[in-house]
């Protein structure tokens, strides 16, 4: 907690956790001290108060990433500057790039030397290791650093707050007022691959049916991994709007965009591939997407992946039988093979 004498205008130091300061530069001093002396509330309100105050303020960089994580706030509405968040993401995935780039050069230094000069590839293999120790223990503090900087709240509660505004948009899309009228686009389960395939292509349905502003109609007719259909083993994609009933469909990509109800071939014959398949985002949520999260498309495809992979009961009870008998643990690491 700070005293209020560090804010006052001539005030030049901020006390951390362990007691020891830090020097902030002249002019965020003075603007946090403005902002200290004119607090609209007086000076009667907790430390705590007082710095929410000044962090929403103010301007200065240096004062929000100072300030927060020390006197540890949750207020979820107080984000990070974009310029902080993507070079924490950078010096990450630095540190990742300049692993491979020392593997792969020593790996093969090693190799060479292995014939010619045996005990120095085995020394240069062990300064391999200890090196590879020191690379996962830097990226283990940098992840540190993301949950005790002052901004882990707002992090999550962002992705949160994101992910149910794309669930409520699927479901509305999902969920016409009236079937009859609705935009529709017929996508057919029974691709000839395995089910992770099959999982790829019906997200890639999601996809253009949230891109063309269609409702799905998922054909899952004498389906290859249940011959009931995919709505016997998961919860079906609308409440009210499943059967194409006897309207006309017409084969993607139609004529002029106009057609009302399409036809969508497997994704290897689409011979005119509409601009928001992988890697595209909604152009709308990239602001918000791309600040909390350094790979947006993988974010995207999971929310799509979220409302499809929705089990029935009976499911849900097989899936829990099964990890109580290999006695399932976390972390948890899915493998396509």
């Amino acid at each position: 907690m700070f005293s209020n004498e560090s804010l006052t205008q001539g005030g030049a130091k901020v006390m951390t956790h362990d007691d020891t300061c830090c020097e902030l530069s002249v002019s965020t001093k003075e603007a946090m001290g403005l902002l200290y002396d004119n607090y609209p509330n007086g000076r009667g309100d907790s430390d705590q108060e007082v710095f929410r105050y000044v962090i929403v303020q103010t301007s200065s960089y240096e004062a929000k990433l100072i300030i927060l994580p020390l006197i540890g706030l949750t207020d979820t509405n107080i984000s990070p500057p974009n310029e902080y968040e993507s070079m924490r993401r950078r010096i990450f995935n630095n540190v990742k790039s300049l692993w491979y780039l020392v593997s792969s050069r020593v790996t093969l230094l090693k190799k060479e030397l292995s014939s010619m000069l045996p005990k120095l590839a085995s020394r240069i293999a062990g300064t391999l290791e200890l090196a590879e120790e020191h690379e996962r223990y830097l990226k283990n503090e940098l992840s540190v650093m993301g949950e005790i900087d002052g901004f882990s709240a707002w992090r999550e509660n962002e992705a949160i707050k994101l992910s149910d505004l794309v669930q409520r948009r699927l479901k509305f899309l999902q969920n016409p007022p009236s079937c009859d009228k609705a935009k529709k686009l017929v996508c057919s389960l029974n691709k000839k691959c395995g089910y992770g395939c099959q999982i790829h292509h019906l997200a890639y349905c999601m996809i253009i049916a949230y891109g063309t502003e269609h409702t799905l109609i998922l054909d899952s007719k004498e389906w290859s991994y249940h011959k009931g259909g995919w709505e016997e083993v998961f919860q079906p994609l609308s409440n009210n709007c499943t059967d194409k009933g006897d309207a006309h469909f017409t084969l993607w990509p139609g004529i002029d965009g106009e057609d009302q109800n399409l036809l969508l071939p497997f994704v290897d014959y689409l011979k005119s591939p509409p601009p928001y398949l992988p890697l595209a985002v909604p152009e709308d949520l990239v602001p918000r997407l791309s600040k909390f999260h350094g790979f947006p498309f993988i974010w995207w495809i999971g929310q799509i992946l979220k409302y499809l992979l929705q089990p029935q009961e009976t499911t849900q009870k097989l899936i829990a039988e099964a990890a109580n008998q290999l006695d399932f643990r976390k972390p948890i690491v899915g493998q396509v093979i």
